[in-house]
């Protein structure tokens, strides 16, 4: 009884529960405030509609992705007074002058630098060579060659590689992940930080303080800069309500000497390597690059860095000359609500449609704008095999659903849909013909493509995509096939629940 009181009093005194109860406080605060104004009478009710009303068409005329145009202009119709200050708050993707300027002047520092270094160019393949091509414009990102790709299929692949890696590092280690769990996976990488840092190494940590805000201690952060460890908090959380609160930094990167790299969706955390059990058994997965294409991958964390504590590094100072045999082409890219274009939806749309005979795609989460879907439609209706396999044990209960709410549509066009039966799969990844790939810490949701900071490597003709198409194989093995019938058998509540609930889908 006793122990159960302190984890009571431990919980209330934690800054999970501080922040969320003053959010809370907050907006029932701000909703009270609202409707006592709305009901003082028709003329205040009026202004709010018209409010309203004038929100709704210019969010109509906004040039973003017609599912979240829908989302809020249910909402603000349907309930103006709240939905107009809700929409001012969490919907309108926006930037202070100063944060575009800064944006802009590191984009332009990365452009003069892969100006020096501009990696491969020339394809054979026209598809492949469009595809080059629309992240070179968009996001600058070179292709390279003399890069080892390995895929790294559970997370606790990718665990001991990450150790035996570290262990190595004579000049610097990059650590950039949405979550840092304290734990046995954490133990073990900081008494390698911390034999490194007595070695002279140079070691930075980025963490997305949203996504770390349960997991570790109050005094994580000072312990690590007292060791000489440098860290930089993304988007620090404060109690306030603002539409920042939405940008997160989902990226999952770790780099050692500009040498070896990994991103993928592992987060540093014991259910990722199964060292803990939450939903079943976790399946996740990195992909390991050595070689030239992990200058693309330190260029990702050194923007990043600059980004969250203005501290401008050299891009040159962090390049090694480090060339690895390896076959086919490998190009990093990252994206990020800032981004002029949907550069991840469009790659993973550009691989869909491109296949002629297969697309493969594990995702924990399936929450899909019309484009996607359509996508996915035309090129089974084409003849291509498209499988798609997500959890079948959730971690959320109420995105699994909207998920699920998916299947009926893509199942009746031919998509053959699995639930992963061991538990929760992980993994992000996508790969078509064997000859192009994408593995990187993107979900297939609207928050991932729309809303967080991505990381991505994308695969061309690398003996890797065997490995991951095999890896694929073997969950499928393991996988329920879901049928008409099945999505058929979902009872009326829940149908109406989830129907209500996908129209506000993009704004989860």
């Amino acid at each position: 009884m006793i122990k159960f009181f302190k984890k009571i009093v431990k919980f209330l005194l934690s800054r999970l529960f501080i922040v969320t109860l003053l959010l809370f406080l907050q907006l029932a605060l701000l909703i009270t405030v609202i409707f006592v104004i709305g009901f003082r009478g028709v003329v205040y009710y009026i202004v709010f509609n018209i409010i309203g009303g004038l929100f709704a068409f210019t969010i109509l005329n906004r040039d973003f992705n017609p599912a979240y145009k829908i989302s809020w202009i249910i909402a603000i119709l349907a309930v103006p007074f709240v939905g107009v200050i809700f929409y001012a708050m969490f919907g309108c993707i926006k930037m202070s002058k100063k944060t575009i300027a800064r944006i802009e002047k590191i984009k332009e520092e990365k452009q003069r630098f892969y100006l020096e270094n501009p990696g491969f160019k020339d394809f054979d393949n026209d598809d492949h060579q469009k595809i080059y091509n629309y992240l070179i414009n968009t996001t600058t990102m070179p292709a390279w060659q003399n890069t080892k790709t390995t895929m790294l299929s559970p997370g606790e692949k990718f665990f001991p590689s990450l150790i035996e890696e570290l262990k190595k590092a004579e000049k610097f280690i990059f650590l950039e992940f949405f979550i840092i769990a304290e734990g046995k996976m954490w133990n073990a990488i900081h008494e390698v930080l911390l034999q490194k840092i007595a070695e002279g190494v140079e070691i930075r940590i980025i963490y997305d303080d949203f996504g770390c805000l349960k997991y570790l201690s109050r005094n994580f952060k000072k312990q690590l800069i007292k060791e000489g460890i440098k860290i930089a908090t993304f988007n620090p959380l404060i109690p306030v309500l603002s539409i920042s609160i939405n940008y997160r930094d989902h990226r999952k990167i770790a780099i050692v000497d500009g040498k070896v790299g990994w991103t993928g969706g592992v987060n540093i955390g014991d259910e990722y390597i199964n060292k803990k059990e939450v939903f079943g058994y976790w399946k996740d997965a990195m992909i390991k690059i050595e070689g030239e294409a992990v200058l693309s991958l330190t260029n990702l964390f050194i923007d990043m860095w600059e980004f969250c504590t203005r501290e401008k590094l050299n891009y040159r100072n962090y390049k090694a000359d480090h060339k690895v045999e390896g076959e086919g082409i490998v190009q990093v890219f990252g994206d990020g609500p800032f981004e002029e274009y949907l550069v991840t939806e469009t790659v993973y749309m550009k691989l869909i449609t491109y296949a002629k005979r297969y697309v493969y795609i594990t995702t924990p989460y399936l929450i899909i704008d019309n484009e996607v879907i359509t996508a996915l439609k035309s090129a089974v209706l084409s003849g291509v095999d498209v499988r798609i396999i997500v959890p079948h044990i959730p971690d959320k209960r109420i995105v699994f659903w909207i998920t699920q709410s998916y299947y009926l549509e893509l199942i009746k066009a031919g998509v053959k849909i699995y639930e992963y039966t061991p538990g929760f799969i992980h993994a992000k990844a996508i790969i078509a013909d064997d000859s192009l790939g994408v593995v990187g810490s993107a979900n297939l949701d609207f928050r991932s493509l729309y809303l967080h900071f991505e990381s991505s490597c994308l695969l061309y003709n690398t003996p890797s995509l065997l490995d991951i198409k095999a890896d694929i194989d073997e969950e499928i093995k393991k996988s329920e096939l879901i049928t008409l019938e099945k999505c058929k058998k979902v009872n009326i509540v829940k149908r109406i629940l989830v129907g209500i609930l996908r129209a506000f889908a993009p704004m989860l």
